[in-house]
């Protein structure tokens, strides 16, 4: 799944999205969410868990991976970091 795959169903809260080393990249208020706001690195994004934090109401964490992998026709893989 993906950032981009998963806005659509975020309505009613803010979105903290953190790299998965806990490194905060960005908070989206709910009146903001639109997939425009992002850049489409960011939206491509590969989401690897999703939790919420008392101590942030409203709030849902969305944790991407540090490095992304392209994998093209011919076999070759690119690895990009962040």
């Amino acid at each position: 799944m993906t950032v981009r795959s998963l806005i659509p169903f975020i309505k009613h809260n803010d979105i903290r999205l953190v790299l998965e080393d806990d490194s905060e990249i960005c908070l989206i208020r709910k009146e903001h969410i639109q997939k425009e706001l992002l850049s489409d690195k960011c939206l491509d994004m590969k989401v690897v868990y999703i939790e919420t934090d008392e101590e942030i109401p409203d709030t849902i964490s969305v944790y991407v991976a540090k490095k992304n992998v392209k994998i093209y026709s011919d076999g070759k893989q690119i690895e990009e970091e962040w």
